[in-house]
């Protein structure tokens, strides 16, 4: 079985995208890093919300965390709502960390 430990993606604003169609390649990643940038007109964040990718990482076994500048990491997998999204809605640029479920 193929196993991929660190997998990032930084496509500048169209990692959804490249989310959507990786999903079997997901399926063996341990550790993802993917950019948010929804402030980018004409990307595919524009028109995607965190709420939706998260959701689809989490059917993958994928626990998500936002990356903070600090070193901080704050889980958003299973806590993000479509009104916490609303609040800092467009969110400009981040980093959000993911670890197959288990994993750690």
């Amino acid at each position: 079985e193929v196993q991929v430990d660190v997998l990032t993606i930084d496509t500048e604003g169209f990692d959804p995208d490249v989310l959507w169609g990786a999903a079997s390649t997901l399926r063996a990643v341990r550790f993802l890093v993917f950019e948010v940038q929804q402030q980018l007109a004409g990307s595919a964040w524009a028109s995607t919300s965190l709420q939706s990718v998260v959701a689809y990482l989490d059917a993958l076994g994928l626990d998500c965390y936002w990356a903070g500048n600090d070193s901080t990491l704050q889980r958003i997998t299973g806590c993000w709502s479509a009104a916490e999204e609303a609040k800092l809605h467009p969110i400009v640029w981040s980093n959000v960390a993911c670890v197959r479920r288990g994993d750690v």
